[in-house]
């Protein structure tokens, strides 16, 4: 409590002297109920902002020591990008009264947790499309190029582990998805033409057989290197019957060379 004397001062009047009587309160202090705490109602996917996060319905705010309800608005108070990684984090959050003359703002700390985006099936399909059946020499690939924004990478393994794909040859390919770290494979994922070996969330394995290679193609000539066959056999008692008395031949051609 203040008291502060003011003289007023007129020209054709008296000075008059009046005391004024002031008296300081401080605002009341609010605080959560004992009951109805600060709480989210589930967690965050990675992608989400923090904003997208909703509180619980009866997070009730009251007079400290006392059961009387206080008015107000309940948000998050977080400066800068609120998308967060993977994980645990704590956040503050900020309760401002509808009555600010009368009562202080409130501030906490909640701990949230924010999970991994699902990567899904037509995801992955858009890549292993690209895996093609192998054909007589072909380089048999260790790797794909992943388009950065589908956020996992693979690597290949072939059975028989050939550098090149040779004829008549059953190629069997395991492909290892690896999921950014903020990401995780979809637990029920399947893949069309590929089987699903195991998913960790973090890696994902599959597989895919594919039929037979070509097989090598037999071409006769002639000794003057002139073409004595126009058709192409598959094995040599096809074409016993027409080959000439001196031929070469060639086993390790494409079928239209």
């Amino acid at each position: 409590v203040s008291t502060i004397t003011v003289t007023v001062a007129s020209q054709n009047y008296e000075d008059v002297t009046v005391s004024v009587v002031i008296t300081l309160t401080d605002k009341i202090t609010v605080e959560e109920k004992a009951d109805a705490k600060v709480a989210v109602a589930g967690n965050l996917v990675y992608g989400q902002s923090l904003a997208e996060l909703e509180f619980v319905d009866n997070i009730v705010f009251v007079e400290a020591g006392k059961d009387v309800e206080v008015p107000g608005v309940l948000s998050w108070d977080m400066e800068g990008n609120d998308v967060l990684d993977v994980g645990s984090h704590e956040v503050n959050w900020r309760f401002v009264p509808n009555d600010t003359a009368r009562y202080k703002e409130l501030t906490g700390m909640l701990t949230i947790t924010v999970e991994k985006a699902p990567i899904v099936a037509d995801r992955v399909q858009i890549t292993l499309d690209t895996i093609e059946r192998p054909y007589p020499n072909m380089p048999l690939p260790g790797t794909v190029d992943v388009a950065s924004d589908l956020r996992y990478s693979i690597s290949i393994s072939w059975d028989p582990a050939d550098e090149k794909a040779g004829y008549n040859t059953v190629y069997t390919a395991k492909a290892y998805l690896t999921a950014e770290p903020n990401y995780t494979f979809a637990e029920d994922i399947s893949l069309e033409d590929w089987e699903v070996v195991s998913n960790t969330g973090a890696v994902l394995v599959v597989k895919r057989t594919f039929e037979a290679t070509d097989k090598a193609c037999i071409v006769a000539i002639d000794s003057f290197g002139c073409w004595e066959l126009e058709k192409l056999y598959e094995n040599t008692e096809d074409i016993i019957a027409l080959l000439p008395d001196t031929i070469l031949v060639y086993t390790e051609i494409e079928p239209d060379g």
